[in-house]
């Protein structure tokens, strides 16, 4: 089935540019955030696991598309490093017309149980803002190294000064997580909550949903600024070659690229962002 699928970064808090990546408006207070997700943490636990929540952290780049909390929690004992992913709030600048985090979620728990996809395990989806003043969910944290966006990853990076056979070791790597994510079985069963309108199980409608949905993404991005010409040609062409294969469609990562990956020794740990 195809698909479109839209964690952390470091930065120097001193490097303004850090900020291009930060939705407006997403600066919280560490201890705000601390005792509301201590808060909402006692009510997914049992009564007994006397939740704790500490170390909070936004990092210095957040995602354009929804906001990252770092924490710990430990509870029964044990101290489990966390990710907290939030939409924006109302008052930021959309990237997207809507964020549906409910649906990155479950699509992180099938590929996790239906493929060897280095997925974080994904604990709690919360569609209430209330807690935290946006819908959000949490996952494992896991630890590793991901390719720097500001400045990009390409201009004096780890990855630049990585010997070319680790480039290659990663390049390839990668690639493959590609592969066995479009490799997963019955995906028109498995991510029917993905299905768009007049979409189907094969190429031919699956890739003539997403182009609907892409014309329909594009409208809504020009709705009050400037057209493109080279786009608009661009659909048309689409339109009047779109292939006629009858084979079965597969999953695939919209949002597919080593900036949205964590690696380690060159070998991808993580993928995040979908």
């Amino acid at each position: 089935m195809t698909v479109s699928t839209s964690t952390a970064r470091s930065a120097d808090d001193s490097d303004h540019s850090s900020e291009v990546a930060r939705p407006r408006d997403s600066r919280r207070d560490p201890e705000v955030l601390r005792d509301a997700l201590q808060r909402w943490l006692a009510t997914q636990l049992p009564a007994d696991a006397a939740p704790e929540v500490t170390h909070v952290h936004l990092p210095d780049a957040n995602g354009m598309s929804s906001e990252t909390i770092l924490f710990d929690a430990t509870w029964s004992g044990e101290v489990h490093p966390l990710v907290a992913r939030v939409a924006p709030a109302d008052t930021t600048m959309p990237v997207f017309p809507s964020y549906d985090l409910d649906g990155q979620f479950q699509v992180m728990a099938q590929v996790r149980e239906h493929s060897a996809v280095p997925v974080p395990v994904v604990y709690w989806s919360e569609p209430d803002p209330g807690p935290l003043g946006a819908p959000f969910f949490v996952m494992a944290r896991v630890t590793g190294q991901v390719p720097p966006d500001v400045m990009p990853y390409n201009f004096g990076s780890w990855v630049t000064e990585a010997t070319e056979e680790q480039r290659a070791l990663l390049q390839h790597s990668a690639v493959n997580v590609l592969a066995q994510l479009h490799d997963i079985d019955r995906p028109w069963e498995r991510f029917a909550f993905l299905r768009l309108p007049g979409s189907g199980p094969t190429v031919t409608e699956a890739l003539a949903a997403h182009i609907r949905q892409q014309r329909d993404y594009y409208e809504w991005t020009t709705r009050s600024g400037p057209r493109s010409t080279l786009i608009e040609r661009g659909f048309a062409w689409m339109d009047e070659n779109l292939p006629d294969d009858p084979s079965p469609a597969v999953f695939c990562w919209g949002d597919a690229r080593i900036g949205n990956m964590m690696f380690e020794d060159f070998r991808p740990v993580a993928v995040l962002d979908w």
